[in-house]
């Protein structure tokens, strides 16, 4: 009696956990809408002026203290940073074992 109960168990923990699962299945993910985009893009750019990539001068209009800050914030991008605080494995206490 108690084999077959336990086999019931289990189909229907099967029937019951395979929709649940599948329902969080996306067809569709954010890398498969996006395929193609940047290379579209890049391509659009380059029909619009073939020529871009010859030009050697400074880039006029850009400020020169928002170019120095956005220079020093990719400089520093490469800078170890301190380990973030937050919660890990070893300070969430987990019950392991059972009870009486």
């Amino acid at each position: 009696m108690s084999i077959r109960l336990t086999g019931i168990t289990i189909v229907l923990t099967i029937f019951l956990c395979v929709p649940a699962v599948s329902a969080f299945d996306d067809d569709e993910s954010m890398i498969s809408k996006n395929w193609g985009k940047s290379f579209q893009a890049q391509k659009k750019a380059q029909i619009v002026n073939p020529e871009a990539g010859k030009v050697t001068g400074p880039i006029e209009g850009f400020d020169g203290k928002a170019a120095e800050k956005t220079m020093d914030g990719y400089h520093e991008s490469f800078s170890p940073q301190q380990a973030r605080q937050g919660y890990t494995l070893d300070n969430i206490g987990v019950m392991v074992g059972g009870g009486n």
